[in-house]
């Protein structure tokens, strides 16, 4: 069996993890293994286990970099692995990838999993400097869209064709339309005969949710019988319900926390909206392509994205108000199975599967 060692800061339901477990799922796992070097315990620790792979804990590198980076070298070494994957967007990374370099690791990869669009000065030159180093360590280097890669590796390794963009592909045979899901998810919640408005990410400043709550309000207003469902967690949690109150729309807001069964909620939902300041290539908008649910979304995003042609992009300057008739207008459009062109762009997870492990192992 040939085991990779994948670090990362913790199994959660971020997209970068979340895609990971797409993978892993899908593997043959009496061949292939996938074990994980994690900061803090995640949602996915019990499923990783019980299905053969192993974890090990470290100390976050941004609090205790010395036992974070000795951590890292000791597993490699101590463990034998010799192909370790990084999950990572800046060139900081550069350090765990010389941790595992020293711990003995021949083939050590990096997957790009973000493409922030506004950095200040000193992030630019640090990320400069680091860059060329990250690069020579990172042989097998890896992105989810153009944006991701450009912003990892930078211009010159893409236009070299050095990065592999690997995409955020899904399991068609679970992202599907779940009629029966959809009826229970809007049983749970209170949303049968409203206009549903979803969005699922961590409930973080990348996200936008400010910005989401006061599309949301525009909504509401001209849809009255309206609500909002937000699936996730995260930091800014009190901040976004405060604004939910101050608009006046707390009642039409339903924050239903982690979930795993997104097929059914993406079912339940009539307009997917995501207004994200930046993203690699983001996993919730391509199931919702995938379940069928038509998307408004940030033109902050790749166009890659667009995978179905179900997708509106909006740019951030637009008012709230514009957003809202987009939704509205996207949420009346027919539903349609989305399957084959899913499956004809390249986004089934057996393919995916194969080139992960043509790549990392």
């Amino acid at each position: 069996m040939k085991r990779l060692l994948c670090i990362l800061d913790s199994l959660d339901t971020g997209g970068a993890e979340t895609f990971m477990m797409k993978l892993y799922r899908a593997m043959d796992r009496t061949e292939y293994q996938l074990d994980f070097i994690v900061c803090k315990d995640g949602c996915y620790d019990k499923e990783v286990l019980e299905k053969g792979g192993r974890i090990y804990k470290i100390p976050l590198r941004t609090k205790e970099f010395f036992k974070a980076f000795s951590g890292i070298r000791r597993t490699v070494k101590e463990n034998g692995y010799e192909n370790v994957l990084k999950l990572g967007s800046s060139p900081k990374v550069v350090t765990d990838l010389f941790a595992a370099r020293l711990g003995g690791a021949r083939k050590i990869c990096l997957r790009s999993c973000n493409a922030p669009t506004t950095l200040g000065r000193k992030q630019k030159l640090i990320d400069a400097a680091l860059r060329p180093s990250m690069n020579a360590l990172a042989k097998v280097k890896i992105a989810p869209s153009d944006l991701a890669a450009l912003y990892t590796f930078g211009e010159k390794q893409v236009k070299a064709g050095r990065v592999h963009i690997l995409k955020n592909a899904v399991d068609l045979d679970y992202y599907k339309r779940d009629e029966a899901g959809a009826e229970r998810v809007r049983e749970e919640f209170g949303l049968k005969g409203k206009f549903v408005v979803g969005h699922i990410g961590r409930l973080n400043k990348q996200k936008n949710h400010a910005f989401l709550i006061e599309i949301f309000a525009a909504v509401a207003r001209l849809k009255p019988e309206s609500a909002l469902l937000l699936i996730g967690v995260g930091e800014l949690e009190d901040d976004i319900r405060a604004k939910a109150r101050s608009l006046g729309i707390a009642d039409k807001v339903v924050f239903a926390g982690r979930r795993s069964d997104i097929p059914a909620l993406l079912s339940a939902m009539d307009v997917f909206v995501f207004p994200s300041l930046y993203e690699g290539m983001p996993n919730t908008v391509i199931e919702a392509q995938a379940v069928g649910v038509p998307c408004v979304a940030s033109d902050a995003i790749t166009k890659g994205a667009n995978v179905t042609g179900a997708l509106k992009y909006l740019s951030l300057e637009a008012g709230a108000d514009e957003w809202a008739k987009a939704a509205i207008k996207a949420g009346a459009a027919p539903r349609a199975d989305m399957s084959a062109v899913m499956r004809e762009k390249g986004y089934s997870i057996e393919g995916s599967v194969k080139e992960f492990i043509k790549l990392c192992y």
